[in-house]
């Protein structure tokens, strides 16, 4: 019978280690035509998301804690999206408090 290799002792034990993904970037090409020469260029464009799940939506807001976001929340001072499986903050409703809540 042959010998059995032990698996190799990583962070997480013995066995199958957790999935790593690949981190995707924002950042996408768009064809511009010139107004003036009529030439067309690739230019990158970065995509900002519309809307935030609650931790992106906390450091969006000054990298608050997320106690205090939940705390907004029901306190009625940011209004989530509640029609998807997880709270999303709109990228305008973080901009709304922001300019709403700023002392001049």
């Amino acid at each position: 019978m042959p010998k059995k290799v032990k698996a190799e002792q990583g962070k997480f034990g013995g066995g199958r280690q957790p999935r790593i993904h690949p981190i995707t970037t924002p950042i996408r090409e768009k064809i511009i035509r010139c107004p003036v020469c009529d030439q067309v260029f690739v230019a990158l464009v970065e995509v900002q998301p519309a809307a935030f799940k609650l931790p992106e939506a906390a450091h969006y807001l000054g990298n608050i804690s997320l106690p205090t976001l939940r705390r907004l929340i029901a306190r009625g001072l940011i209004r989530p999206v509640r029609a998807l499986r997880h709270l999303t903050i709109s990228r305008a409703e973080c901009a709304r408090y922001l300019q709403d809540n700023t002392s001049p």
